[in-house]
This record gives C-alpha cells, sequence and structure tokens, in this order.
C-alpha cells in the first residue's frame, strides 16, 4: 500500500481535512459529528490557541484517495509551563491500516523535530484544555465534549511505538446511585466542616458570566490543578472565547461556586475557594445536527431541550477546590447540591469525567457518591530518536 502524505495549507486541503472522519464513521450510531466551523477555525488559524501554539494538519491519501488525517501541534504555553521540549499530534482519524497511521504520525515526529522536541504525547486536540485521549474500554455514545474513536486507533499508535503515557476516567452515575440514603450522614459532617470554615455556596451569576469564568480559570483552576499531570492554565484569550461557546449551553442550577465568608466586612470580599461546572449532555441533540448549525438545526435543538426537555444525561466538565480548602466538606457539598438539582430538574444520569488516574481525592469524591468507572481514556506518548529513527 502506497501512503502519500501532504499538509493541507490551502482552504480546499482543510475542508477536506475536516469532513474526512466522515468516511471513517460512515454509518456509525454512535459518532456524534463536531461543528465544522469549529474544526476549521482550529486547523486555519483562528482560534484563541494560535496566540501560543501552531496545529499543522496532514491528509494521507492511497490511489488518490482519502484514508487518514493527522495534525501536528506546537504548544509553547504547556513547553514554557512544565519547562518541557513536547509535540503533540491530534485530529487523528484513519483508516485500519499500520502503513497509514504510520506515514501520518511520521509526519507528525519529523514536524516536531524541526521545531525542535524530543518527545511526541497525543492525542491532545488540540491541548490538554480541549478533546484528549482515546477511549481504551467502554463504548456506546460519547458525553457532551468527550472524545470518541474506533477500537483500532490505540493498535495502531502502539504499531508506530507508542506507550501510554497516562488514563483518564470517566465515572457514571444512575439515579439510584445518586439518591442513595447513605449519603445522608457524610453530608452532614460536610455541612459542620463548611460551617466552622464560613463556606457558602451559591449559583452562577450568569449577568457576569466572563467574571464569574475569570474567578474559576484565573484563580481557582491553577491553584487546584497546578500541580496535576499534563496542567494548562487558560489565557485570556481562551476566558473570554470560553464564556461566548458556553454561554448558550449552560444551566444555571448545574454550575456552583463556594466562598469563603470573611469573619469582618472590613476584610474584604468573599473568596472563591471553589467551582464545579456541570452541564447535560447535549450529545444526543447534536448528532442529529449532523456537524452544520443551520437555522433549522438550531431550533430543532431548542424544541428538544427546552420543550421536550429530552437530555437524560448531565456531565461534570470541571471541578476544582483550592488546597486550603480540600478538606473542609465542600467539595462532598458541592457534588450533593448539584446532584440534586440535576435529579428535580428530571435528569436521570450523572457523569464526572475526565479524571486523570493519578488524581485519588477526586476519585475518592466520585466514588463515595457511588459513581462507578466506565470508560477509560489513553493518552500516549513517544520519544523521538534525533536521528529520524
Amino acid at each position: 500500500m502506497t501512503v502519500e502524505v501532504v499538509r493541507a495549507g490551502s482552504d480546499r486541503f482543510r475542508r477536506e481535512f475536516v469532513r474526512f472522519p466522515r468516511l471513517i464513521y460512515r454509518g456509525d450510531p454512535h459518532w456524534v459529528p463536531p461543528l465544522e466551523t469549529d474544526e476549521l477555525a482550529l486547523a486555519g488559524g483562528r482560534h484563541p490557541f494560535w496566540e501560543y501554539g501552531e496545529v499543522v494538519p496532514f491528509l494521507a491519501y492511497s490511489d488518490g484517495q482519502p484514508v487518514g488525517r493527522v495534525a501536528a501541534i506546537r504548544n509553547d504555553l504547556h513547553n514554557r509551563y512544565h519547562g518541557r521540549r513536547d509535540g503533540f499530534f491530534g485530529f487523528f482519524e484513519a483508516v485500519d491500516s499500520p502503513p497509514v497511521a504510520r506515514a501520518l504520525l511520521r509526519a507528525v515526529e519529523a514536524q516536531a523535530r524541526a521545531w525542535g522536541f524530543d518527545t511526541v504525547y497525543g492525542p491532545a486536540s488540540p491541548s490538554m484544555n480541549d478533546l484528549v485521549g482515546w477511549v481504551v474500554e467502554g463504548t456506546g455514545m460519547p458525553t457532551f465534549l468527550m472524545p470518541y474513536n474506533p477500537p483500532y486507533y490505540p493498535k495502531l499508535a502502539e504499531a508506530c511505538g507508542y506507550r501510554k503515557a497516562i488514563d483518564l476516567y470517566a465515572y457514571l452515575g444512575s439515579r439510584a446511585d445518586l439518591e442513595n440514603p447513605r449519603w445522608n450522614r457524610l453530608v452532614q459532617a460536610a455541612e459542620r466542616l463548611a460551617e466552622r470554615g464560613r463556606i457558602r455556596l451559591r449559583p452562577v451569576d450568569m449577568s457576569r458570566l466572563e467574571a464569574e469564568i475569570r474567578a474559576f480559570a484565573l484563580d481557582v483552576y491553577p491553584a487546584a490543578w497546578g500541580q496535576n499531570w499534563g496542567f494548562q492554565p487558560i489565557t485570556e484569550a481562551e476566558l473570554k472565547h470560553m464564556a461566548r461557546s458556553l454561554r448558550p449551553v449552560l444551566v444555571p442550577d448545574l454550575i456552583l461556586f463556594a466562598e469563603r465568608v470573611p469573619e469582618s466586612p472590613d476584610d474584604g470580599p468573599p473568596e472563591v475557594v471553589a467551582v464545579l461546572i456541570a452541564v447535560p449532555d447535549y450529545n444526543p441533540v447534536l448528532k442529529r445536527l449532523n456537524g452544520r448549525l443551520t437555522l433549522w438545526g438550531l431550533l430543532r435543538f431548542i424544541w428538544e431541550v427546552r420543550v421536550r426537555r429530552s437530555l437524560k444525561r448531565v456531565r461534570v466538565i470541571a471541578f476544582g477546590v483550592k488546597p486550603a480548602h480540600q478538606q473542609t466538606g465542600v467539595a462532598v457539598l458541592m457534588v450533593h447540591r448539584v446532584v440534586q438539582n440535576a435529579l428535580r430538574l428530571g435528569f436521570e444520569e450523572m457523569e464526572v469525567s475526565w479524571v486523570l488516574e493519578t488524581n485519588r481525592a477526586m476519585r475518592n469524591i466520585a466514588e463515595k457518591f457511588g459513581l462507578k468507572p466506565y470508560r477509560t481514556y489513553r493518552i500516549f506518548r513517544k520519544n523521538l530518536a534525533p536521528d529520524g529513527g
């Protein structure tokens, strides 16, 4: 099998790059097409990631037909923060062929060496704050903003010399799990601890959403996650992009802030010490949009979400507690409050994802509330030989 890899540098090639996954997932009932406008923005330099990084897309052809795609990714923010020389691959899609995978990943590795890097990690599309990892355990439709892939992708990576870097877990609980009365004693103890620490919970203020997201992204997030594997700070431009993107899909009752109230008004305003962000799983509705947000598709989306209330799963997409408050009961209280709100709104399931395998504290909280790991995602790595071997 002869494989030719070309850089998708023109608008025509970038459009083919974005549409190629339709060939891989044709007829797959679980695949949810991403919005093509979002992927075009990432591939074409119209995304905040490009302020500190670069995405170089490649397409693979055999006998004139497209058989795969991948992107080499330079992430200067990650490398400055960790003091490393890492490259990344992302947006990988390919037929089940080791020669095709080898040709695509060699293109990434050659680009990584040209940038002066000595290791390649992936998939990260394009960073650890976006879609990361491949499913290695678990089946079914992905939850909102989580990746999906054919089961043969990890084997292709391993055939190309890639090995496990780290696993990420998704936890899932049913209504029966979430309504378990054995929580009561745990919650009562957490309430006493939170009261002693002058902790109060409040919902998000949608009228000042950008400021609320700033408190999470620039304060709580780096304090809570800064020492975690692969952590990457969120820039001001990404923060604004996040606020614009999330506003239409947020449900205020599913977003909680925990504040430490000062002893005296003279001590200043309350300090945000923890944030939990959960969103409905919109994927069953997004699948019907087929990657294109037309007016009819938008109306159908609103009908399904706001009128029919057809969504049954909620996903916790971010949860951070500042280290000084991780033993104050605030984490248990926030999970309990969001669970109660989700059940009241008619949701039947809750997913917490993703959770690093090394994040024992978060895994303990999920398991205390009866959630079980049901999917595993894996990030791979490969050390680059200087000679290109």
